[in-house]
């Protein structure tokens, strides 16, 4: 989320051709689906040795997300007053000043949305990580129900699937509930112009 609300603040307040070009290279990641890129992905995590780490499916979770909140906050931010920042300037304050005092506040609801949505993903998200991590320790929620999945169709224990299931559903559940409020009003917010 960091690096989202960094980069669409640049966006959408320093326009140049550099910005444009970013803005679009972003857009345009819209329009490939993600497993087009799935190949050249694993050789070159393979060539930096983040096969069957975390570290490389973090890497890779946040570098298939970066679009999308990118987008989505650039919307928001370009929505919020440029008077705020000017105000902030006569005061003194310095750009991650403005960033951090002025825009992130006001930018909350998109951001806890944006947030909502990259969580509920990468919880179901099965790809990559199965592309990527086959140690045990290592698999995700989805690759490790898809296995349980696998040694009990050939059984009649339905009941352990079905408790992994449940398992999977009540944090997304629970966390939904949580944020429903906060997620209600950035898509409100997002929804009309300032």
């Amino acid at each position: 989320m960091l690096i989202s609300l960094t980069s669409a603040y640049a966006i959408t307040r320093f326009v140049n051709a550099y910005t444009r070009s970013l803005k679009a290279l972003y857009i345009s990641t819209f329009f490939l689906p993600g497993i087009v890129g799935l190949v050249p992905l694993f050789l070159m995590m393979n060539d930096l040795q983040l096969i069957n780490t975390r570290l490389g499916i973090i890497v890779v979770y946040v570098a298939i997300n970066i679009s999308f909140s990118v987008f989505v906050l650039s919307g928001f931010v370009s929505q919020i007053s440029r008077e705020y920042e000017e105000a902030a300037f006569i005061d003194g304050a310095s750009r991650y000043g403005i960033l951090f005092r002025i825009i992130l506040p006001l930018s909350t609801p998109a951001v806890v949305t944006v947030a909502v949505f990259v969580f509920l993903g990468l919880w179901n998200e099965f790809l990559y990580a199965y592309t990527f991590l086959s140690e045990e320790t290592l698999m995700t929620v989805p690759i490790g129900l898809n296995n349980l999945f696998a040694v009990q169709k050939y059984q009649t224990d339905w009941g352990a699937l079905f408790a992994g299931l449940t398992m999977v559903l009540l944090p997304t559940l629970l966390f939904y509930i949580f944020v429903q409020k906060r997620i209600t009003s950035g898509i409100a917010a997002g929804g009309i112009k300032m």
